[in-house]
């Protein structure tokens, strides 16, 4: 005969609604905040006895495994609460450059503080004078750069062509732009027979990324990074294309504004310049907090999924195209080795041999 027994206690109940409610919310944070408040009540209902319904004071005894699996999931569910907040912190920069390269890269891409400055950091600024070279054929394959402000001039050659075409190349432009194939979608402007270069016509400013730094930013940063730089690397490219079919006028910015005529002259791009804009402010700092906590936890309300959640949007021939540059990468590097080994062969040969005929 089947009997129903007593319900379980106030602890039981309030850890039941806590799983319940972790099931009903899409945001990561509200799911371990619910996780934690499950195991904090199945931790007091361990030390308390498990007490049924509706009784909920110590009962002479404690379930032993149950305080160590509920002590085990709470310091798992805080620590990546804690994670979770520390990742919401506002976020400093070193200079005034790194200031302005996450201007650019929140007006081109979206991309959030801590993003950005997971980007920044894998990169390099450099000052380069005026008639300098900014990258050379060699460095065209191994790194991609930024131009923050100056002027410089991209000159491309094939094998038919030895004098080659150049292009005026301003603040907010970035190459080689075959490099991007590492972020796992197909950009094209792969390359065999071509080379090109950058020099400075002014001096430059620059930041720079090598491609393992841009390997690290496709995959061994936190997946929204990358999100953010595929957002970035689209913006950009709608925006030099407008220029370059456009050439008589200045490029557009971010707002779909032209930029000033000094940017034809080496000023930086507005999307550089211009601090960010606070949101206008209705009501008390209090009051806001309140509004956006609650907008916060009612858009988080997904009782059912999305279609397609855990699918990735990463395409086929942009996992081929990342593979290919890698191999090229490789190759690549291994012919300079060798190049440079041949060099240092001969030059070691022909001082032998100088040295021979000095003696003789």
């Amino acid at each position: 005969m089947t009997t129903i027994i007593q319900p379980a206690g106030p602890w039981q109940q309030a850890a039941s609604a806590c799983f319940t409610l972790a099931g009903l919310f899409g945001d990561i944070l509200i799911i371990r905040i619910f996780l934690f408040l499950a195991y904090v009540w199945l931790l007091t209902g361990s030390v308390t006895g498990f007490q049924r319904w509706p009784l909920f004071a110590f009962s002479g005894s404690i379930s032993l495994d149950g305080l160590i699996w509920s002590s085990i999931n709470c310091v798992v569910h805080f620590a990546a609460i804690l994670q979770l907040l520390w990742d919401e912190r506002p976020i400093s920069f070193a200079s005034e450059d790194e200031q302005q390269v996450y201007h650019f890269l929140y007006r081109r891409g979206g991309c959030e503080g801590l993003e950005a400055k997971a980007i920044i950091s894998r990169g390099s600024f450099r000052r380069v004078a005026a008639n300098e070279m900014i990258l050379n054929p060699v460095e065209a394959t191994q790194k991609l750069i930024l131009l923050i402000e100056g002027k410089a001039r991209c000159i491309r050659r094939s094998k038919d062509d030895a004098e080659g075409t150049s292009a005026p190349f301003l603040s907010g432009m970035m190459t080689d732009k075959s490099l991007l194939n590492i972020l796992g979608v197909y950009t094209g402007f792969e390359k065999e027979d071509v080379s090109f270069e950058v020099v400075a016509e002014k001096d430059c400013l620059v930041i720079e990324w090598t491609l393992e730094m841009l390997d690290a930013i496709a995959t061994r940063c936190g997946p929204s990074v990358a999100a953010y730089f595929r957002n970035f690397v689209l913006c950009q490219f709608a925006i030099e294309m407008e220029f370059r079919s456009h050439a008589a006028e200045c490029a557009k910015c971010s707002h779909g504004i032209l930029e000033d005529s000094s940017w034809l002259q080496g000023a930086r791009s507005r999307d550089f310049s211009q601090p960010l804009a606070e949101p206008p402010h209705q009501g008390s700092r209090v009051w806001r907090a309140i509004k956006g906590c609650c907008t916060w936890v009612f858009n988080s309300l997904t009782p059912k999924m999305p279609p397609g959640i855990r699918h990735k949007a990463l395409p086929i021939s942009g996992l081929a195209a990342r593979r290919r540059l890698l191999t090229y990468s490789v190759a690549e590097k291994r012919r300079l080795k060798r190049q440079q080994s041949l060099f240092a062969t001969a030059s070691g040969l022909i001082h032998r041999l100088s040295s021979r005929r000095r003696v003789g």
